[in-house]
Parts: C-alpha cells; sequence; structure tokens
C-alpha cells in the first residue's frame, strides 16, 4: 500500500488492531501482531491515531491525562487510567512495578496498567526506534464526547448504550 490518510489503532489481544482510511475514501481494518508489521505494510501515513499512551511520566503524573479527565467530567472520566512512569517497563512483576510507580509518581500502579504494559512497553520501544509520522494519542471517548457535540456519552465504550450512542 502507498500512503494512509488515517490510522486508529488500538492494542488488542491478537497484537493491534487497526483502522485504515485510504486516500479515495477507502479504508481496511486489520489486526497485526506488531507495530513494525502494521507500518511495513502501510507504508505512511498523515495522522496516526493510538489508543496507548505515548510519552511516560518520569517523576510527576501527565497533565494531557488530567485535562483529559476534566473534558470527560466525573461520568467518564476513569475511562483515562493512570500512566505508568518509565522507570516501570523494567519490573518485573505486579508488586515491583508498584513499589517503582509509587517511588516516582506517588501512587500504586493500576491493575489496567499493568495489564496494559506490554502493549505500552512495545509502543514506547517502537517510538524510540522509529520515530514515525505523525503519531498522537488519542482517547475513544474523548472522540467520542467530540462527534457528540462535546457532550460525553451516558454509556461507556463497552456497553450496549455506549456502542449504541458512538454509531448515531
Amino acid at each position: 500500500m502507498n500512503k494512509a490518510l488515517h490510522i486508529g489503532i488500538d492494542g488488542c489481544r491478537g497484537g493491534w488492531l487497526a483502522i485504515v482510511l485510504e486516500p479515495g475514501g477507502g479504508w481496511h481494518c486489520g489486526i497485526y501482531a506488531g507495530l513494525d508489521a502494521l507500518t511495513a505494510e502501510v507504508g505512511g501515513w498523515e495522522l496516526m491515531l493510538i489508543d496507548m499512551p505515548i510519552g511516560l511520566p518520569e517523576r510527576s503524573p501527565r497533565s494531557c491525562d488530567r485535562g483529559a479527565r476534566k473534558l470527560l467530567g466525573a461520568g467518564r472520566a476513569s475511562s483515562v487510567f493512570p500512566v505508568p512512569c518509565r522507570a516501570v517497563l523494567d519490573a518485573a512483576d505486579y508488586r515491583e512495578a508498584c513499589a517503582i510507580n509509587r517511588l516516582h509518581l506517588g501512587t500504586a500502579l493500576s491493575k489496567q496498567s499493568w495489564n496494559l504494559l506490554p502493549k505500552i512497553r512495545e509502543l514506547d520501544a517502537w517510538l524510540r526506534q522509529h520515530p514515525p509520522g505523525p503519531c498522537r494519542e488519542a482517547h475513544p471517548e474523548l472522540v467520542y464526547q467530540a462527534l457528540n457535540r462535546g457532550v460525553p456519552l451516558a454509556g461507556g465504550k463497552h456497553t450496549v448504550i455506549g456502542l449504541m450512542e458512538s454509531f448515531t
């Protein structure tokens, strides 16, 4: 493939789920074992949006996460999970990761963050090795809210109500 217009990516059990918008309006989706496989197939892009943290903190929580939670409001703010500090990438287990994160950021690591750590680690390494074309972190909940004229969705993205809202 030549150059994609936009790519939306999220981690999944099989690797990385990507939806690729092609020049001229076509699109395709696929699951790729790794980010290298995805970018090798796609070639290039104008904008890549990924639902995974970009830029891990060293000593304090990221202000962009606080801002995203504030935009989403009380009902949806919890969908933006706390991002682990960079030092956690080398942790051997959850207990060690919590201790490291507590030392650097003042709080233990959430179980959700721990479960996403392999994807966070892969993305971080990929960005360091192959600085790609424009790549931005994106939260689906913020995208849905923007498409809904700034009003947060009533249901979460994994609920029937949330799915129905996101497609209307």
